[in-house]
């Protein structure tokens, strides 16, 4: 009997160099689906650490850009009350009935603050003190 050579029908160790090897068919191992499953989840997890980085950026740009626009929108209507508070001012000081009415009411408080002084006190006044501060005084004494 002829000595064998003992290769188990491993034909990859009589390749040429540079060949590659002959792939295993079949099933894969449970050991090597077991890794595989462990090397998926582990890059479904940093893919989902990503996109949860990336909405947070997200998030926080656009309250900036809300918090900007808010604040430009304020800018804005203080501006548009300022300029119509103006115009008012001007639109009134342009009308002559609010002139009038102007000169009118200071002539008013001047003929009120001259009504104002008191006429018992005023050695000027030809009809004396006034009756009715003496009746309340009597009033109040006879009580």
């Amino acid at each position: 009997m002829a000595l064998k050579n003992n290769t188990n029908n491993n034909n990859n160790e009589k390749r040429k160099p540079g060949r590659p090897k002959k792939v295993k068919r079949g099933r894969p191992s449970k050991q090597e689906l077991l890794v595989r499953q462990q090397q998926q989840e582990q890059q479904q997890l940093l893919q989902l650490q990503e996109q949860k980085k990336q909405l947070r950026e997200q998030l926080r740009q656009l309250r900036e850009q809300r918090q900007q626009q808010e604040q430009q929108r304020l800018q804005e209507l203080k501006q548009r009350l300022e300029q119509l508070h103006q115009q008012q001012q001007q639109e009134t000081m342009d009308n002559p009935l609010f002139l009038l009415s102007s000169v009118a009411v200071s002539v008013q408080e001047n003929e009120n603050r001259s009504c104002k002084r008191n006429l018992d006190e005023d050695p000027d006044n030809e009809a004396g003190p006034s009756a009715k501060k003496n009746k309340m005084s009597l009033d109040f004494f006879m009580n």
